[in-house]
């Protein structure tokens, strides 16, 4: 019986470490988003070479390309708004 018990508690606590390995980023993964933001900054404002822009899609999740982008628009929408808010309360 005390071999079954711990053969028990050892099964449930395996599944829990992997997990929370699994939902954490990586530094790998967090210095790629890093550079598909910086990617999508550059090709926002047009100062990216194709050259450039090519790479980035064929190491990049295309996931990843969009979800930059969307967050790039809304920071763009967000900051033009504040923008013409403070602008037409000065006047």
């Amino acid at each position: 019986m005390d071999e079954e018990t711990s053969e028990t508690s050892e099964i449930s606590e395996t599944p829990a470490t992997p997990a929370t390995s699994e939902t954490s980023m990586t530094t790998n993964e967090r210095s790629r988003f890093l550079q598909t933001m910086l990617s999508v900054l550059a090709a926002g404002i047009g100062i990216q070479s194709n050259k450039n822009s090519e790479q980035d899609f064929e190491q990049s999740n295309f996931k990843i390309i969009v979800f930059a982008g969307l967050i790039g628009v809304a920071l763009f929408i967000f900051t033009l708004v504040t923008l013409v808010s403070y602008i037409v309360d000065q006047q």
